[in-house]
């Protein structure tokens, strides 16, 4: 059994920190972190199948941009982010030997019609496509030679259409037959302080929905009979994640700085232990150390809250109908508009390195 199955998250690094967290042997996985001065880059590749499995992630390299700054929307940082997504897919291009002159399709993966699903269709929407140029030579030789064709597609999404959307890119990729396929998706974390800071980079393609609990037909290069590069960053979140790591982080306190809960008449909590009225920093009642922690005087009431327990409560406190909530920041608009520039001005500086960043403006 995966131990992660209860888990519902699109970053490969938060699969396996959280294995490792939980006690489960992650063989044939390697991590390593790179410091940028802004943030982290982190290279995750799994190469085990047992790895694999028990962090419910297909074998594969993920890289990890962090950027905990990137809320503030400096344009510098921005750009830095955008030159570290760009050398990035330069050296996937590089190791797939594909060469300049060999043609890209870039997907929008995603639901125009909701805001934080909107980084695929905004992405593609900013992309310099360029094979059309290619296809009825209007622009000079030499201008042409320093752009690769480029294809952008967003298929929408199963509700929209009435079809799969890997069927509908099967059908395109089967058309033009580019070299590679590059998709751009919104991304489900676990942890809040990821929205909108990370980026993840993978050579395993996408399976569109996943991270919500959707599976689709897979984008992959069993699928789509090239090469797939996914590109995503975490837009959402459930509900369930934040208060899970709300108690895990309760019961993480040492005694020093306990948590704990007043007393109530009768010697109950008077409500869910979730009710930050009822939840006080210091030294819990005496009644709640004798039940916690006999003999023990100070203790944490939370430190019994093992994974089993945490999600016993949040299944009882937010119910099957709020158990599937999922919480977006209430700036997703900004964010997603901010976002989609960084992707698609890496993209841009990749698969067009001889065209300038005005050059692409204007272009476009």
């Amino acid at each position: 059994m995966n131990p992660l199955e209860d888990v519902r998250t699109d970053l490969a690094l938060e699969a396996q920190q959280l294995a490792v967290r939980r006690g489960a042997d992650v063989p044939g996985v390697s991590l390593v972190e790179k410091d940028l001065g802004y943030g982290i880059m982190t290279t995750l590749k799994v190469e085990s199948d047992i790895g694999a499995q028990v962090m419910g992630k297909s074998k594969g390299t993920y890289v990890t941009i962090q950027a905990p700054d990137f809320q503030a929307r400096r344009r510098e940082l921005e750009s830095d982010v955008s030159q570290v997504l760009a050398q990035t897919v330069k050296e996937y291009l590089s190791n797939l030997h594909i060469p300049p002159s060999a043609p890209v399709l870039v997907v929008g993966l995603g639901n125009w019609n909701a805001t934080p699903d909107n980084v695929g269709p905004s992405t593609t929407a900013k992309i310099l496509v360029t094979r059309h140029l290619h296809e009825y030579r209007v622009l000079t030789e030499e201008l042409l030679g320093r752009m690769r064709p480029v294809a952008a597609l967003s298929p929408g999404v199963l509700g929209l259409t009435g079809i799969e959307t890997a069927e509908i890119i099967q059908g395109v990729v089967q058309k033009i037959r580019p070299a590679l396929v590059i998709c751009v998706d919104a991304l489900a974390a676990m942890s809040v302080e990821r929205l909108g800071t990370t980026v993840q980079i993978s050579d395993v393609g996408i399976n569109p929905g996943s991270g919500v609990g959707n599976k689709r037909m897979g984008l992959t290069q069993e699928t789509l009979g090239v090469p797939v590069m996914a590109i995503g960053v975490p837009t959402v979140i459930y509900a369930t994640a934040i208060v899970s790591d709300a108690l895990e982080a309760l019961a993480d306190r040492d005694d020093s700085a306990s948590v704990g809960m007043p007393a109530q008449p009768g010697g109950t909590d008077g409500g869910s232990v979730l009710d930050p009225s009822k939840i006080v920093l210091g030294a819990p009642p005496a009644h709640i150390q004798s039940e916690r922690n006999p003999g023990q005087g100070r203790g944490n009431p939370f430190s019994a809250f093992d994974a089993a327990r945490r999600k016993a409560v949040i299944q009882e406190v937010l119910g099957d109908s709020m158990g599937r909530l999922v919480v977006t920041p209430k700036d997703i608009d900004v964010m997603v508009d901010s976002l989609s520039d960084v992707l698609a001005d890496g993209l841009n500086e990749a698969l067009h390195p001889g065209i300038s960043a005005e050059e692409a403006a204007q272009l476009r």
